[in-house]
C-alpha cells in the first residue's frame, strides 16, 4: 500500500469533500486512483489484471507499484512491529503500542478504495456497472450503497486519525463495521525468547567463544596434509611417529555445573560441553555417585542418539568406566537391535567396543549374537571389524564360534583382505589350536602367496609367533626354500625376519633348534660356494635386504655370530661405499658390543665415567653420570628392551624422566619470543 492524502483530485472534476450540489454520491466505476499530477494504481484495484487495455487512451502513465516495505506498514496484520526490528532479546514490552500506530482495519479499507473521487473517464467498454440483469446485488463490501446511517456522526473520523499519511475518509464512506479500534487490539506483548522459540532452561548462560588456534602452530595431523611437508619427517622402517605427530593441546574448559547438569544431553552433544561432562565423570571426587546417577538417568532416554554423535560417544563411554552393572544392561538394552548400525558407524563402534569390554557374559553374549549373520559384512567395514575384534577378545572361546564359522566359510578373501586379515590374527591367538585346524589347513596350503601378500603376510607371522610347533616348522622350511626372493621382497621380508625371532627367542626355540640352524646355513651358503655369490652377499646392497641381514645378525648367538662377523668384515671397505652396507656395519658393531664409528666418542665419555656407574644394564647406561644418556621408554614395558645390553639408552634414569625432559623442551620452547 502506499500513502494517499485524498486532498487533491483530477483538474476539472469534483472536489475532495463531495459534490457542491449535496447530491447523492455517484457509484464507483474504476477502483484507480488518477490525477493529473501521477498515477498510484493501488494492487487492489478490480481492473488492475487487464493493464492498460481497458483503460482510455489518454489516461497518464501508471505509476510505479508500491514496496514492499509499504505493504508491510499499510497491513499491522501481518507486522506487528509497523516495519520496525522486533524488540530485542530479554527486552520486554513495557506497555502497548499508542491507538494511532495500529489500525490494520482502516489501512484494509483505504487499499481497498483508494483516494476518492473516482476518476472522470467512463468504464472500459464491456464494463458496465452494475452488470446486466435483474437479481444483480451490488456487493456489500464496496460500501455501496451507503447506509441509512448517512450521513456519519460527527465523531467520525475517530481521534488521533489521520496517520500514516492517510486523510480523513471521504464523506459518505462509513467506518468498518467492526469499528475502531479492530478487535484484538492491542497487540499482545512479544518479550523474551519470541514466539516460536522454547524458554530456555533455568540458570542458563551462554557457552564461552572458543579459543582460536593460531594458523602459525599447525602440527595438527587431521586435516589433509597434516602440518605440511615442511613439518614432515622421513619414518624409518618399522619406527614411530615420535612426538612430533603429537596435536596441540586442547584449550580448557571454562564451564560450571549450573551451566551443564540442567541440559545435560544438550551439552553431551557439544565440544566443551562433552569435554566438561567426561573429565566430571571420570572424577570420582568430584562427581559423586549421586551425580553419576543423575547424568546416567538423562543420558538413558538419548543413549542410541549419543552413541552415534561425535562428542556424545565420548559421555557414553566415560559413563560406561563408572556405570554400575545394572546401568550398563540398561543402557545395552536401549541399544538393542541397533548394533549392528552402531557397529559400522564410526563413533557408534566405539560405544559398541567399549559395552563389549565391561558387560557381563549373558548381556554380552546377547550384545554379539545380533551380528551372527552380518559377520563378514561387519568385518569388512572399516569400523565394525573393531567391534568383532573385541567380540574375539572378550567372549569366551566357545560363544564365537559364529564368528570362525563365518572367516573359515570365506577365508580365501578374509585371510587377504585389510580387515579380515586381523580378525583371523586375533582368532589365532585367542583359539585353541584343535579349534582352529580348518583355518589353520588353508593357511598353510597358501603360506607362499599369503608370504608375499601385504595383508597375509600378517596372518603367516601370527602363525609363527601363536601357531602349533609344526606348522612354525613348515613355515621355516618354505622361507629357506626361497630365502634370496623372500628377503628382497618389501613384504615377505617381514616373515623372514620373524622365522630368525622365533627360532631365537620364542618359547619353542629347542623345538625349532634345527630349522634355525638350516636357514643359518642357507644365509651363509652352502659349503664349497663361492663367498661373493652367497645370499649374505647379495642381500648387502638391497633396499630391504640389508634389513634381513642386520635381523639376522640381532638374532645370531655363537658360532652363527662368529662366521656373521667373519663373512662381513671381510667386505667391510666393499661395505663402507653404499649407506645400506653401512647400516650393516653398524648393526654388525652394536651386536658384537663394539661401538660404530659415530659413537667412539661417547664410548669413550662412558669408559671414562664406567666406574661411577659399574652395574650398569646397558652401554647406554654407562653415560648416566655424565648427563649424555638418553631415557628408554622400553625399560618399563613388560617385554622390556630388545636390545639387552647393547642398548644405547639409558636404564639407570628414574621413571617418568623422558616425559620430564620433553615438557622442559617444550617449555622452553615456548619461552622463545
Amino acid at each position: 500500500a502506499s500513502s494517499h492524502s485524498g486532498a487533491e483530485a483530477e483538474p476539472g472534476g469534483p472536489s475532495p469533500g463531495g459534490p457542491a450540489d449535496g447530491k447523492s454520491l455517484p457509484p464507483p466505476t474504476a477502483m484507480s486512483s488518477q490525477t493529473g499530477r501521477g498515477v498510484q494504481v493501488l494492487s487492489s484495484d478490480p481492473y488492475a489484471h487487464l493493464g492498460d487495455r481497458g483503460r482510455s487512451g489518454s489516461s497518464p502513465a501508471r505509476g510505479p507499484p508500491p514496496s514492499d516495505i509499504q505493504r508491510y506498514e499499510a497491513d499491522g496484520r501481518r507486522n506487528p512491529y509497523h516495519g520496525q526490528p522486533p524488540p530485542a532479546v530479554g527486552a520486554y514490552v513495557a506497555g502497548p503500542p499508542p491507538a494511532a500506530a495500529y489500525d490494520p482495519g482502516y489501512d484494509a479499507y483505504y487499499r481497498q478504495y483508494g483516494t476518492y473521487p473516482p476518476p472522470a473517464q467512463p468504464p472500459p467498454a464491456g464494463y458496465a456497472y452494475p452488470p446486466p440483469g435483474p437479481a444483480y446485488t451490488p456487493p456489500a463490501a464496496y460500501g455501496y450503497p451507503p447506509p441509512a446511517s448517512y450521513p456519519p456522526p460527527a465523531s467520525y473520523p475517530p481521534p488521533a486519525y489521520p496517520h500514516h499519511g492517510y486523510a480523513a475518509p471521504p464523506p459518505g464512506y462509513p467506518p468498518p463495521a467492526y469499528g475502531y479500534p479492530p478487535p484484538g487490539y492491542p497487540p499482545p506483548a512479544y518479550g523474551y525468547p519470541p514466539p516460536g522459540y522454547s524458554t530456555p532452561h533455568p540458570g542458563y548462560m551462554p557457552l564461552p567463544p572458543r579459543r582460536r588456534q593460531s594458523r602459525d602452530s599447525s602440527d595438527d595431523d587431521s586435516a589433509p596434509g597434516g602440518g605440511g611437508a615442511k613439518n614432515k619427517r622421513k619414518r624409518k622402517r618399522g619406527g614411530g611417529g615420535g612426538d612430533d605427530n603429537k596435536k596441540e593441546a586442547a584449550a580448557p574448559v571454562h564451564l560450571k555445573a549450573e551451566q551443564v547438569l540442567p541440559r545435560i544431553v544438550e551439552a553431551a552433544k557439544e565440544s566443551d560441553g562433552s569435554r566438561w561432562l567426561t573429565a566430571r565423570i571420570a572424577d570420582a571426587e568430584a562427581c559423586d555417585d549421586a551425580e553419576r546417577d543423575k547424568i546416567y538417568q538423562a543420558v538413558l532416554p538419548e543413549s542410541l542418539k549419543l552413541a552415534s554423535d561425535l562428542y556424545g560417544s565420548n559421555v557414553m563411554q566415560k559413563l560406561f568406566d563408572r556405570a554400575t552393572e545394572e546401568q550398563l544392561k540398561a543402557m545395552a538394552q536401549k541399544l538393542k537391535g541397533e548394533i549392528f548400525n552402531l557397529s559400522t558407524h564410526r563413533y557408534g563402534c566405539r560405544v559398541v567396543q567399549k559395552l563389549v569390554e565391561l558387560l557381563p557374559e549373558e548381556p554380552q553374549v546377547a550384545l554379539g549374537s545380533e551380528l551372527r549373520n552380518r559377520v563378514v559384512e561387519c568385518v569388512e567395514n572399516m569400523h565394525g571389524n573393531h567391534v568383532v575384534q573385541m567380540l574375539v577378545r572378550k567372549l569366551p572361546t566357545t560363544q564365537f564360534v559364529f564368528v570362525l564359522d563365518a572367516m573359515v566359510a570365506a577365508v580365501d578373501k578374509m585371510s587377504s583382505h585389510m580387515y579380515g586379515c586381523r580378525v583371523i590374527q586375533r582368532l589365532l591367538e585367542r583359539c585353541e589350536h584343535d579349534q582352529i585346524r580348518g583355518l589353520l589347513a588353508h593357511v598353510m596350503a597358501n603360506v607362499a602367496k599369503l608370504t608375499k601378500d601385504k595383508h597375509g603376510n600378517y596372518i603367516v607371522q601370527c602363525v609363527l609367533e601363536h601357531g602349533p610347533q609344526e606348522e612354525k616348522r613348515k613355515i621355516m622350511q618354505v622361507v629357506r626354500e626361497g630365502f634370496v626372493e623372500y628377503a628382497r621382497d618389501k613384504v615377505s621380508s617381514n616373515v623372514v625376519e620373524k622365522c630368525f625371532e622365533v627360532s631365537t627367542v620364542g618359547i619353542d626355540v629347542d623345538f625349532l633348534k634345527e630349522s634355525r640352524e638350516a636357514l643359518y646355513r642357507t644365509v651363509l651358503g652352502e659349503d664349497g660356494d663361492d663367498a661373493a655369490s652367497s645370499p649374505l652377499q647379495q642381500l648387502y646392497h638391497d633396499r630391504f635386504g640389508n634389513y634381513t641381514v642386520q635381523c639376522v645378525i640381532k638374532h645370531s648367538r655363537g658360532e652363527d655370530r662368529e662366521a656373521l662377523e667373519k663373512r662381513i668384515m671381510a667386505s667391510e671397505a666393499q661395505l663402507k661405499e653404499s649407506a645400506t652396507g653401512r647400516h650393516v656395519i653398524a648393526a654388525l658393531k652394536k651386536a658384537t658390543g663394539h661401538a660404530p664409528d659415530e659413537d667412539e666418542d661417547q664410548a669413550e665419555a662412558g669408559q671414562a665415567n664406567s666406574s661411577t656407574t659399574p652395574d650398569a644394564p646397558s652401554r647406554g647406561s654407562l653415560l648416566h653420570a655424565s648427563g649424555q644418556c638418553k631415557p628408554c621408554a622400553w625399560f618399563w614395558k613388560a617385554q622390556g628392551c630388545r636390545n639387552d645390553q647393547n642398548c644405547q639408552h639409558c636404564h639407570l634414569c628414574p621413571e617418568g624422566e623422558l616425559k620430564d625432559r620433553k615438557k622442559g623442551k617444550r617449555n622452553r620452547g615456548d619461552e622463545k619470543p
